[in-house]
């Protein structure tokens, strides 16, 4: 009794929360965590450039002009641009960009409006002095690198603008040099290329990249130097150049891709030498991991991330048993160029309509078999009601199912289903053929080949199981299936269906969600506790999954990630203890899963809470995260300093829940001392703004 009014009160509290309009999901329990902030031992900088974000020379010229865009993006806190973006880099031509392009000085210009630093993104394909191939098979080193890179890169793009050492010294010479001399911001940042790593097994293998760039940098680097001699004004001028890395997640454009290890150890050891050589100043990867809309993208920082992070760094990692590889560590600063959850390609189709998906309406549209199936109020994940389907020691299965029609051209089906239970052997979320034999429509159909299930996997917790089936050709109805076939208390809610008529390369489906936000917040965290001096999410606009502002210049839900840390960040992160619970994360497609490539395998130790703190000489700022589902976590803070003020300013980002689109900020104050609490929400991110004296 005592807990059901607890969890009542939990509950209500949840409904009336201050300052939302979109309430964050309901909780079932709470859970209690500890932060001990050791505010004058210091980690490393957090440099303002890791909120960075990539600008397309097609998609964001029409905006790059416009006063109310400008002020907009301005307001978002973005502090570095990367151009010309991703694969476009290696087709444009800076010198007579295409038309509708935008020009280098026109994206000089939206950099200054801004008060972004431009990052420049070369185009290496060229070789040093464009010859055209074949590349001689007895050639030297020095001779290869002299061809131009024909192979496609990993977007499939050959159609290149074939660039080479006197394009890179021209173009250093008028927007580096020139435009120094002139008084305006230079470039002084330098990306050698962009995901070269596609070509390694072509045209651009480990030692060609590296020789590449080795001397297109010391010839920047010497061209710099010369014109210093003759111009003492740039005497301070220095350029800071990244070289593209042999990505740990592997291929992003390919799901379950494995790096080629030997590839990797290569690559990684000739950019160790460049930058021992002192001929480079960072490395850069790029990450787009998947998620079905279940919390998994939280996991993927939580454990993939993570683990991408120490193995570079050459850290034992004790979430992996304490491993460690020196072969694959970098001895440089790492970048993240490009990131977001992948984001690109056709969306799953959301039409097919479920009758009373949601049980609002009680068990209407759903054929119950067995019993103990009940439409009730402590069902909910969200709304008033869902299915709570109880079996008992002496009752047999039960199970809700519903027919729906299936378009002609659907090659896979997905649902998705809030399942919370004590019992996660006894549930599964199954797809059904449907006999269209009406002679045996009653008995055949509970005898129809079972196409796609799903356990659930997760005790006394919602969980969103996934489920997915490829469809027979000629299949006209399925039925989907809520079952519990053994002694179990279990709930299910809001059912979702999706469907493709492809065969892959779906959008997934976390990038059409709130759960895109959460992850980029707990992204940003665990690359500025890595070091990360830079990152660029993909990126600033267009009518699809990975963009903050709209083709019109409208913000996003994306652009509120930026809005959350605008202002709310310190410029050192200092050392902060976190003791917190850990909770399961299991996927269907953990048969594809690993330790570091784009989907998160199953685990049982992914940390609730996500914790990040940082400092200025007069502010702390604390940054939590509550991956859960549904657990409000009370998080004791021991500051170890004291507050110059009895109130803290406290940001928040929630959203409606981690499967539906929409976000939503909110400031309000709190009282706060040398040790307070303060309460986080599940899936939702705080920032707590604390004045302090040191």
């Amino acid at each position: 009794m005592r807990f059901f009014i607890a969890t009542l009160l939990i509950l209500i509290n949840a409904l009336v929360a201050e300052g939302t309009a979109i309430c964050a999901p309901k909780a079932f329990a709470v859970v209690d965590a500890a932060l001990i902030v050791r505010p004058d031992r210091v980690l490393c900088p957090l440099q303002d450039t890791l909120f960075g974000i990539n600008v397309h020379p097609v998609v964001d010229k029409p905006l790059m002009s416009r006063p109310d865009f400008v002020k907009a993006v301005r307001s978002l806190g973005i502090k570095s641009c990367r151009f010309p973006n991703g694969c476009v880099a290696d087709i444009y031509n800076w010198r007579e960009p295409r038309k509708g392009w935008a020009t280098v000085e026109e994206f000089l210009d939206f950099c200054d409006a801004i008060g972004a630093e431009p990052y420049y993104t070369l185009n290496l394909q060229g070789g040093t002095e464009g010859f055209e191939g074949p590349v001689p098979e007895n050639a030297s080193l020095d001779e290869k690198i002299k061809y131009k890179h024909t192979a496609p890169n990993p977007c499939g793009n050959t159609d290149y603008t074939f660039d080479t050492l006197k394009d890179a010294l021209d173009f250093l010479r008028k927007y580096t040099i020139d435009r120094a001399l002139a008084g305006k911001r230079p470039v002084l940042h330098y990306e050698m290329g962009n995901e070269n790593w596609g070509q390694a097994r072509t045209d651009w293998p480990p030692e060609v990249y590296a020789k590449t760039v080795e001397v297109y940098a010391k010839a920047m680097r010497t061209a710099l130097e010369e014109a210093k001699k003759n111009h003492p004004q740039l005497e301070k001028l220095n350029l800071y150049i990244v070289a593209v890395g042999y990505p740990v997640m592997g291929n992003n454009m390919k799901l379950v891709d494995t790096p080629d290890r030997n590839i990797n150890v290569r690559w990684t050891r000739e950019l160790n030498r460049l930058y021992s050589e002192k001929i480079i100043d960072a490395v850069q990867e790029h990450f787009y991991p998947y998620a079905s809309a279940n919390g998994g993208a939280l996991a993927w920082v939580a454990h993939n991330l993570h683990n991408i992070i120490y193995a570079r760094k050459g850290l034992a990692n004790s979430r992996l048993n304490g491993y460690r590889d020196p072969e694959i560590a970098y001895n440089m600063p790492m970048e993240h160029t490009e990131w977001n959850i992948k984001c690109w390609g056709s969306r799953f189709s959301e039409n097919i309509r479920l009758t009373n998906p949601g049980f609002e309406d009680g068990l209407v549209g759903w054929n119950v078999t067995g019993t103990g199936a009940r439409a009730t109020f402590g069902a909910a994940r969200r709304g008033n009601k869902g299915l709570r389907i109880l079996i008992g020691r002496d009752s047999g299965p039960c199970e809700a199912t519903q027919i729906f029609e299936c378009p002609e051209k659907a090659k896979s089906f997905v649902a998705g289903v809030w399942v919370r239970t004590d019992n996660p052997e006894a549930v599964k979320i199954q797809f059904r053929q449907v006999c269209e034999d009406s002679s045996e429509h009653i008995e055949g159909r509970h005898k129809a080949e079972v196409l796609g299930e799903w356990p659930a996997k997760v005790a006394d917790m919602w969980e969103r199981v996934i489920t997915s089936a490829k469809i027979p050709e000629g299949t006209k109805r399925l039925e989907l299936v809520l079952k519990a076939d053994v002694p179990a208390t279990a709930y299910f809610d809001e059912v979702k269906l999706y469907y493709t008529a492809e065969e892959r390369g779906q959008v997934p489906l976390s990038a059409m969600t709130y759960e895109q936000q959460l992850f980029c917040v707990d992204a940003l965290r665990e690359m500025a506790l890595g070091g990360c001096p830079r990152a660029h999410l993909h990126h600033l606009s267009g009518n699809y999954d990975c963009t903050a502002m709209t083709t019109s210049g409208e913000p996003k839900d994306l652009a509120k990630v930026f809005e959350f840390f605008a202002g709310a960040y310190g410029d050192r992160l200092v050392d902060a203890n976190c003791i917190c619970p850990t909770f399961g994360y299991y996927s269907a497609a953990n048969k594809w899963a690993t330790d570091f490539n784009a989907l998160a395998p199953d685990r049982a130790d992914i940390p609730m809470l996500g914790c990040m703190v940082s400092r200025t000489d007069s502010r702390i700022y604390i940054l939590l995260v509550n991956r859960t589902s549904d657990r409000e976590i009370n998080v004791h803070i021991n500051l170890n300093a004291k507050p110059s003020a009895k109130t803290a300013l406290v940001r928040t980002l929630t959203g409606p829940d981690i499967d539906l689109p929409g976000a939503e900020l909110f400031d309000k104050e709190i009282e706060v001392d040398e040790n307070f609490t303060i309460s986080i929400p599940p899936y939702t991110a705080r920032i707590i703004n604390v004045p302090i004296s040191l």
